[in-house]
């Protein structure tokens, strides 16, 4: 099935070479052993031809050959596709710079930090921050997960977003956005940003992040929610007045049921933890979850500040009633 695809993209009339390229980015999805069968075909050259021809479906394919696969993030790179990227997202029509922005995405997530530099020196992040203010509700959905990868783990390529016009944007999408559209990844770019920046934690917070953030941990999807609670985690991070705001804005009793109290995935569970655990500091209602996990899950959340917090402590917080509930309810499974 590839060769002839393979073949189909190198030689193949306009049309036919459209086709393969978007059966390709197909059969690469989510499956790590049929990208890296189908660069072993030859697939990649072929491609990035096309993505400088203007060519969106080689963009979608190269999108999917880089998910999750930093061997072929490499590969990408070093076949010459940024420039042409770059150029599809300042030039291309509005579908070819969402294609553009979701292999931009993709590379952005897998790539070293030298990948990343090299992203952001090829002129990646003006048209990113264009696409997510004036996008389509996809094409700022693929921006928003750019820039987030972009931002992650690096405070001078935080700041380089900020400094580009992205906080605004993002917090607008925050807002304003529906799941599938941003929703989930704005919180996601915003988590990243906020990362060990006093600074920016303080301008998120008063550009009205909260309440959307608390509204997607009750809310949205299951992802959505992860990210929320990541976004949160970074603002409350080393600072008792963001977690006391956080805290008057209604996130512990989501919080706690993110956490689960002994079901939900690992993700979510650590982000929930690691939000309350800065909140415990300052929240007698955030110990009370954080304690009572703690017992339920046989350690499964460490609690330091928490654990100084006695069972009378707990039980005269307002969360008492909905805790005991789910304290009733893990016991009686337990049982069975």
């Amino acid at each position: 099935m590839l060769q002839p695809l393979v073949a189909l993209i190198r030689e193949g009339a306009e049309d036919g070479k459209r086709r393969a390229a978007r059966a390709l980015g197909v059969l690469a999805y989510n499956s790590e052993e049929r990208s890296l069968r189908i660069a072993d075909a030859g697939a990649l050259q072929p491609l990035v031809k096309m993505l400088n021809e203007g060519k969106q479906e080689a963009a979608y394919a190269l999108g999917y050959l880089a998910y999750n696969n930093k061997e072929l993030c490499g590969q990408i790179i070093e076949a010459g596709a940024l420039q042409p990227l770059v150029a599809m997202l300042k030039n291309g029509a509005d579908g070819a710079k969402e294609q553009a922005a979701h292999a931009v995405g993709h590379l952005l997530s897998c790539n070293s930090e030298e990948g990343k530099a090299l992203l952001l020196d090829s002129g990646v992040l003006e048209p990113l921050v264009m696409l997510l203010q004036n996008g389509s509700d996809y094409g700022k959905d693929r921006a928003a997960y750019a820039l987030g990868n972009l931002a992650a783990h690096s405070e001078d390529r935080s700041a380089w977003i900020v400094k580009a016009g992205a906080m605004q944007p993002l917090v607008r999408l925050l807002k304003e956005g529906s799941e599938g559209a941003g929703l989930s990844l704005s919180a996601y770019a915003l988590g990243h940003l906020a990362a060990k920046s006093d600074h920016r934690s303080v301008q998120i917070i008063n550009a009205g992040s909260l309440q959307p953030l608390v509204a997607l941990l009750k809310e949205g999807s299951e992802s959505a929610k992860e990210h929320a609670a990541h976004a949160l985690g970074h603002l409350a991070a080393d600072s008792e007045d963001r977690s006391a705001q956080i805290v008057n804005a209604g996130a512990v009793q989501p919080l706690a049921a993110l956490l689960g109290l002994g079901h939900g995935g690992a993700s979510r569970k650590k982000f929930a933890a690691y939000v309350l655990g800065h909140l415990a500091k300052t929240s007698e209602e955030a110990a009370a979850v954080m304690t009572l996990a703690s017992a339920i899950t046989e350690g499964l959340v460490p609690t330091p500040t928490a654990s100084r917090v006695g069972m009378t402590r707990i039980l005269a917080t307002r969360s008492s009633p909905h805790l005991l509930r789910i304290v009733g309810q893990e016991r009686h499974r337990g049982a069975r």
